[in-house]
């Protein structure tokens, strides 16, 4: 039982208590045994016997808390020298019955202690009876109450009017089982064998493109790295003088570097090719393109310029021009617009 329920025990009205002292042996130390009556249990300390099954264990000296209506025996056992007094419960547990007996040596006056159990177990029971008997009238009276609102509901439900008539669909028709065929298992064709003589061919057009690319490859690396063509500085148009100075010629720009030849590459060894075993397929590759040898162009050298009459254009020529236009522009017959367009045409036609 727990703390909560055991307070309540002891705080029970009390009957009645007794109380003894009990020597198991005559070299053993007395223990004390009591015994206390409420209005509706039992508790002490004694000797208690837990029965396992169909086997009881030692008594254990230990206290005990046993409620009235789990009381089945009390009796007095005349066999043993103390005359002690044994009080058999039992507790049904989940449909299980657990059994103990509580055993209390050396008490006096046993037999009126065995009558007083019994009349305040009987007080108890009919107060326990007297309870079970306002819980089952109570349920009654519900279960009672229920059926009568039930009725109720009935007589509620009858005085309303039926739905008018659905008509009823036409049960659906069972579905036919189609059989459907098994479609027969098509043959694999045989892988066909292929032409001993297809699979020399391709074995020696893959070795005419393999020497044709080994070749394209020398040519390539025996051709040296073009030359960066110098690159002119640019003319700054307000930098030129309008009235004539003397200006150096340009120096003639130095002849390009003579190509060397093409040294002519070593010839390897050739080596033969194994033949390759024929292979089964189906399929054959298409062959490889053949790769275009690219001839080396030689380094080309840039013509001179020509002015609108067909000559070389110099720098003397240049400047007589600029020096007809200056003068036509003090003149006053073109204007300095024409001027500055005429004098840029110049220029583009120099460089």
């Amino acid at each position: 039982m727990s703390s909560q329920s055991n307070s309540s025990v002891y705080s029970e009205k009390k009957i009645a208590a007794y109380e003894a002292m009990f020597k198991e042996s005559s070299f053993a130390k007395p223990q004390e045994v009591y015994l206390t009556i409420t209005v509706a249990h039992l508790f002490g300390q004694a000797y208690i016997m837990e029965q396992q099954g169909t086997k009881e264990g030692d008594p254990v000296y230990s206290r005990f808390v046993c409620p009235l209506e789990e009381i089945t025996k009390v009796y007095i056992n005349e066999n043993a020298k103390s005359s002690p007094l044994f009080i058999q419960c039992d507790t049904d547990v989940k449909g299980v019955v657990h059994r103990k007996r509580i055993i209390v040596p050396c008490l006096d006056n046993v037999a009126s202690i065995v009558s007083q159990i019994k009349e305040v177990q009987a007080a108890h029971m009919e107060k326990v009876n007297a309870a079970l008997e306002r819980e089952k009238q109570r349920k009654l009276r519900e279960i009672e109450e229920k059926r009568k609102e039930e009725q109720a509901a009935i007589k509620v439900n009858a005085a309303i009017p039926p739905l008018s008539a659905v008509e009823k669909l036409p049960d659906p028709e069972p579905v036919k089982a189609v059989n459907i065929p098994t479609p027969a298992p098509v043959p694999t064709p045989a892988p066909e064998k292929a032409d001993k003589k297809n699979v020399e061919d391709l074995n020696n057009e893959i070795a005419e493109s393999m020497k044709a690319l080994e070749s394209f490859e020398k040519v390539i690396s025996s051709t040296p790295a073009k030359e960066a063509a110098p690159k002119k500085p640019a003319l700054d148009l307000d930098s030129i003088p309008d009235k004539a100075e003397a200006v150096p010629a340009p120096a003639p720009a130095p002849a390009p570097a003579p190509v060397p030849a093409a040294e002519p590459a070593p010839v390897k060894e050739e080596v033969p090719i194994q033949e390759v075993k024929p292979v089964q397929a189906t399929v054959q590759p298409e062959p490889a393109a053949p790769v275009e040898e690219k001839p080396i162009q030689p380094a080309v050298t840039a013509a001179p310029r020509v002015n609108p009459n067909g000559r070389p254009s110099a720098l003397s020529d240049f400047e007589t021009e600029v020096r007809k236009l200056k003068a036509l522009k003090d003149e006053g017959k073109i204007t300095a617009e024409e001027y500055a367009a005429q004098k840029k045409k110049l220029v583009s036609e120099l460089y």
